[in-house]
C-alpha cells in the first residue's frame, strides 16, 4: 500500500493527472484496479471533479486507450522519422512496448474485450497500420502476417498477464520478427 501523500495537480491539468493515474494503477493491477475511488485517490483530486471530467469509468478507460494509442502513434512516428519503414517501426515499437510493460499490454487488450466500443476503434487503427505497410512496399499477405503476428503476441501478454517475457524469449522474437520482415 502506497502511503506517500499526494498533492493536487495544478489547475487545469486535473483531467491529465487522472489517466496518468488511470496508468498507473492499470500497470500495476490491471483494469481491476481501476474504481473511481482509487484513481481519484490517486491522483489526488476530489471525486466531482473526476465526474466533471469523466461521466463513468469506461469513460474514463475509454480516454486511457486514447492516450496510449497517442503515446505508442508518437513512438512510430519518431522511429519513422529516424529513417526505419513502417513495418520495421510498428513491430519495434511493439516488441519494445512488450519488453517494458506485459502486464500493461495486457491491460490493453482486455480493455477492448470489457468495453466492446474500442474493438472497431482498435481495428480501424490497425488496418491503417496494414495498408501503411502495404503502401511502403510490403505484399499484402506479408502485411497481414506481420499484424496477425503481432495481435497474436498481444493475446499471449494477456494470458501471461503481468509475467514479464526473459531476455532469450524476447531474442527468438525479434529474430522471427525479422525474418517474416525481411521475407526469409
Amino acid at each position: 500500500m502506497n502511503s506517500t501523500v499526494r498533492t493536487p495537480p495544478p489547475r487545469g491539468q486535473a483531467k491529465q493527472a487522472l489517466i496518468e493515474a488511470a496508468a498507473a494503477l492499470a500497470r500495476e493491477e490491471g483494469l481491476a484496479g481501476l474504481s473511481v475511488d482509487r484513481v481519484v485517490k490517486r491522483a489526488a483530486i476530489s471525486k466531482g471533479a473526476f465526474f466533471h471530467h469523466f461521466a463513468t469509468r469506461n469513460d474514463l478507460v475509454t480516454a486511457l486507450i486514447a492516450h496510449l494509442a497517442e503515446a505508442f502513434e508518437a513512438d512510430l512516428a519518431g522511429r519513422e522519422a529516424s529513417g526505419e519503414l513502417f513495418a520495421r517501426a510498428l513491430v519495434g515499437a511493439t516488441l519494445d512496448e512488450v519488453e517494458r510493460n506485459t502486464g500493461f499490454m495486457a491491460t490493453l487488450v482486455s480493455a477492448v474485450v470489457l468495453h466492446r466500443a474500442l474493438g472497431p476503434v482498435i481495428e480501424a487503427r490497425t488496418e491503417v497500420w496494414t495498408q501503411r505497410m502495404i503502401a511502403d512496399g510490403m505484399d499484402e499477405s506479408r502485411a497481414r502476417l506481420v499484424r496477425a503476428a503481432l495481435d497474436g503476441l498481444l493475446l499471449q501478454c494477456l494470458l501471461r498477464r503481468n509475467e514479464r517475457h526473459d531476455e532469450g524469449h524476447l531474442r527468438v522474437l525479434r529474430a522471427a520478427f525479422s525474418e517474416l520482415l525481411d521475407g526469409t
